[in-house]
Formats: C-alpha cells, sequence, structure tokens
C-alpha cells in the first residue's frame, strides 16, 4: 500500500480506534495527529506500534476484539 492509500485508511478508520489510544497514551494521539498533518506515515506507524506494544494483552487481542482493534491491526502490520 502507498503511503496516500494508507493515510486514506487511516482517515477512514481511526475514529474507530482513538478511544484506546487516546484513553492510554493521549500524548500518543496529539504526535500522531501532528504527523498525520505533514503526511508522515513513517512516524505514523512507528507511534502506532509503540501503542500497540504498551496496550494491555487481556484487553487487546483478537479474542476480546474491542472496537477497531482490526482497523488498529490492519495499519500497523505488514506496512
Amino acid at each position: 500500500m502507498t503511503d496516500k492509500q494508507w493515510l486514506e485508511v487511516f482517515d477512514e478508520t481511526h475514529e474507530e480506534f482513538k478511544w484506546f489510544i487516546d484513553s492510554y497514551f493521549p500524548t500518543s494521539w496529539e504526535s500522531i495527529m501532528e504527523h498525520r498533518k505533514i503526511e508522515n506515515v513513517t512516524m505514523m506507524i512507528s507511534l502506532m506500534n509503540a501503542v500497540w506494544f504498551h496496550l494491555p494483552d487481556n484487553k487487546f487481542n483478537i479474542i476480546e476484539n474491542p472496537k477497531g482493534w482490526k482497523e488498529f491491526l490492519y495499519l500497523i502490520e505488514d506496512q
């Protein structure tokens, strides 16, 4: 997927997963959105990977499947 396509998917789906990034890492969400403004996909993915690594495993997994989880994973996997 190109950076432009990735940004389009992000724009279409970020409201689905914003809640858990904002809840656990509000400054990370602010940083992600700052990098969105300048279309820095590499840094956005890096920040989202850091969030993924630090989210509680017992709440954020495929079995629990919280709102926006699949959309979030789609953006950070295989990029």
